[in-house]
């Protein structure tokens, strides 16, 4: 899922498990912010620039 405001990424990324376990769905996404969409287009690692 694509985020523009990086406060939304964290949040969702952050608190997946917990709406997961509240309605007993497991949601298997990727949150990133709009910067590390356009670090990964240009080629950057993923897990050293990007921390997937």
């Amino acid at each position: 899922m694509l985020h523009m405001c990086p406060n939304c990424q964290i949040q969702y990324d952050r608190y997946q498990p917990v709406i997961e376990k509240e309605y007993g769905v497991e949601y298997d996404m990727v949150h990133m912010n709009i910067a590390q969409l356009v670090a990964l287009s240009m080629g950057a690692d993923p897990y050293k620039v990007c921390s997937f």
